[in-house]
């Protein structure tokens, strides 16, 4: 690793952070590719690549994605893999030496063969277990779906010294048993385990992090297991500080035209209350014993949003013993809803309590999805809506709903 102090963030630079679980594992006929975890905490550009010329059967490496995929047929066995992770900078970086001199890093460009040097060399090792194939690689049927609230890959969530961090996590297999997460993270993160119905599990993962963690970025890894395959594996940063004021100790309440945010006072340690301020100062806060209290227009005080032209949203099913089951309600952003009803009229929702809903196979059923806003300038519609087996948009088994709406 490069020792020198860089321009752009005034410290030494910080490596990419990876990991793995211990037992990768896949069957022949599901396998098309290996999401890896590169993070990196200053926003470098990671590439990975296979250590030295190793090469290996019909298996290829996406070196930005830094993810294995599928090229042929692989062979069922245990295949073990060396990479290697280098972080480069976005652009030009002078890195200063304690002797005084100095040196520039330019911007890494993709289509160059010429780049500077990286910043930092990480090693990789894992192995991933090719199992024998199984009848149906629908993502839920035997190949456990993950669920919220299960975080997505790549996330940074915050942590601080002396306080119990918990990590949910869900998962749900209609045709084989979960039995387990596998979990890799620190040695004194706790598990505990709990089967629910229709084939759902979950899973608490707890963890106290010491003083020697303070500003360590600690990965944590895991998948849902089955004796006959594992789901997708996802990696999650942990980001620990002395105290959890990074993480807001706020409560943010948001509806179509304004925001309000509630800060308690106790989270401040050490900041003088009184000369806090919101970006712009012409907007006004106002406090009581507990807490400061602010709202504010979407569209003023310095808010700035961000709404992307097309948003998705889904509800989740799977098929078990020739019914439909309905593993989560409904969820949604930005003025989207999406929920079930019980007739054609689309006047009763299905109470989300009641959830999951057991429906015969070939029951009619009555799905809603709604898009509002309160912004007399933003207009919203569904423009398509469509069914498939998992939360892959691009899953080339579906069923169309609405189109071109």
């Amino acid at each position: 690793m490069d020792l020198g102090t860089r321009s752009d963030t005034r410290a030494i630079n910080t490596p990419p952070v990876t990991a793995t679980v211990s037992h990768l594992r896949v069957p022949q006929n599901c396998f098309t590719g290996v999401s890896l975890l590169a993070y990196d905490p200053e926003s470098d550009i990671v590439q990975c690549s296979f250590s030295g010329n190793d090469t290996y059967p019909n298996i290829t490496l996406n070196q930005d994605k830094c993810t294995l995929q599928r090229k042929g047929k692989v062979n069922i066995g245990t295949h073990v893999f060396e990479l290697v992770l280098e972080d480069f900078s976005a652009k030009d970086v002078t890195l200063q030496y304690v002797d005084g001199t100095s040196v520039v890093r330019t911007a890494f460009n993709q289509s160059s063969s010429n780049n500077s040097t990286p910043f930092s060399k990480v090693p990789l090792q894992f192995a991933l277990e090719i199992l024998p194939p199984i009848p149906n690689c629908m993502i839920g049927h035997v190949v456990p779906l993950l669920l919220p609230p299960t975080p997505s890959q790549g996330d940074v969530h915050h942590a601080a010294v002396g306080q119990q961090y918990q990590l949910k996590l869900a998962a749900q297999a209609s045709h084989s048993t979960v039995y387990d997460f596998q979990i890799s993270g620190p040695s004194n993160m706790t598990k505990t385990f709990q089967k629910g119905q229709f084939g759902k599990v979950e899973a608490t993962l707890s963890w106290t992090p010491q003083q020697s963690d303070l500003q360590r970025l600690v990965p944590v890894c895991f998948t849902a297991e089955t004796n006959e395959s594992q789901s997708e594996m996802r990696c999650i940063n942990l980001l620990v500080s002395s105290t959890l004021a990074l993480k807001g100790q706020a409560e943010v309440t948001c509806n179509g035209n304004r925001m309000t945010i509630l800060l308690n006072k106790d989270s401040l340690t050490g900041i003088d209350k009184n000369w806090l301020q919101l970006r712009d100062p012409t907007c006004s806060l106002t406090s009581n014993d507990t807490y400061i209290m602010g709202t504010v227009s979407l569209n003023t005080c310095g808010t700035v949003l961000e709404y992307p032209k097309n948003i998705q949203v889904s509800t989740q099913f799977q098929l078990q013993d020739n019914d439909y089951v309905f593993t989560e309600s409904s969820f949604g952003t930005f003025g989207y809803s999406f929920n079930m009803f019980k007739n054609n009229t689309f006047s009763q929702k299905i109470d989300p309590n009641s959830y999951p809903v057991e429906v015969k196979l070939l029951q009619t059923i009555y799905l809603g999805i709604n898009a509002e806003s309160a912004l007399s300038k933003v207009t919203l519609f569904v423009e398509s809506c469509k069914a498939t087996p998992d939360e892959d948009p691009k899953n080339s088994i579906f069923y169309t709903l609405i189109e071109n709406g």
